[in-house]
């Protein structure tokens, strides 16, 4: 590429890259191309400025490919657009687990790129954080920085930036499914504004670094009696009518740790980086 603005290509065109477009659009980036299986994703590609097409060969003089398919789609498109040039980059940003970002990579055209978005691209249109990971990343962050996109370069592999963003949703969508299930059992007990606000209060009562600190350093010490409240909180959610997945789930894992960490060393202030590699050593393997 000269110093032109890319040709974007995009495979697939739900909800990811019918937001994500429009901004690139109004970046600058208007020379786009979409393949799409389907009549109403070209539909609506085109009447955001893009030309639309069924066939890959369609991609063929694009500098950049962007591959927005669901993740179980993703490694046949990788596989579907093997003959485009060596020279493209291609761009994952599909949800997939290493192994499937680096089964990607093997049959993918070009220059890999690992992507993963980290937020709401509905909300943030192509301004939503992204990691990247794989040879390609660096180029990648290059190009689309300066049109307004977030990127992370997080290291040369593909598989790096996916692992960040499914160990991430295992916080942010279990702390969605804590929410569903404390705060139901909280309208069936006739509690849920007393328990929002308290929520809301502890929540905002410091920093978030500070609270995951707070909390890891003192998981140690108090995971036994942690365990006994959790029992009884699962024993509430149920009695309210709720199937308590996490509640129960909660107290198992306090269980664990007071079962393997009998006398716990409480000494100093561990930064979270030593409680976890302190809980890490002392869990062992699970398998």
């Amino acid at each position: 590429m000269s110093g032109a603005p890319p040709r974007i290509g995009f495979i697939g065109f739900g909800e990811v890259a019918s937001h994500v477009m429009p901004g690139l659009r109004a970046a600058g980036l208007t020379d786009v191309t979409v393949c799409a299986r389907r009549q109403e994703a070209r539909d609506r590609a085109a009447g955001l400025g893009a030309t639309a097409s069924t066939d890959i060969a369609a991609l063929a003089d694009r500098d950049v490919v962007f591959a927005c398919v669901p993740g179980s789609a993703a490694v046949d498109a990788a596989r579907s657009a093997a003959g485009l040039p060596s020279s493209v980059l291609y761009v994952d940003v599909s949800s997939l687990d290493p192994a499937g970002k680096r089964a990607a990579a093997e049959l993918a055209p070009g220059v890999f790129v690992d992507a993963a978005i980290l937020g709401s691209a509905v909300e943030r249109g192509h301004r939503v954080p992204l990691v990247a990971s794989g040879p390609g990343a660096a180029r990648f962050a290059d190009l689309f920085t300066p049109h307004g996109m977030v990127i992370s370069v997080v290291g040369d592999r593909p598989g790096e930036a996916a692992a960040i963003k499914l160990v991430r949703s295992v916080f942010v969508k279990g702390l969605e499914a804590l929410y569903v299930e404390a705060f139901v059992a909280a309208r069936r007990l006739g509690v849920l504004d007393t328990v929002e606000a308290s929520v809301a209060e502890f929540l905002d009562a410091r920093p978030a670094k500070d609270t995951a600190a707070m909390l890891l350093r003192s998981h140690r010490m108090h995971a036994a009696r942690r365990a006994e409240e959790c029992a009884l909180s699962a024993r509430m959610v149920e009695e309210s009518g709720i199937d308590p997945l996490l509640s129960a789930a909660t107290a198992a894992l306090m269980a664990r740790t007071a079962a393997r960490i009998p006398h716990p060393d409480v000494e100093g202030r561990p930064t979270v980086a030593q409680s976890v590699a302190l809980l890490d050593e002392s869990l062992g393997d699970h398998r």
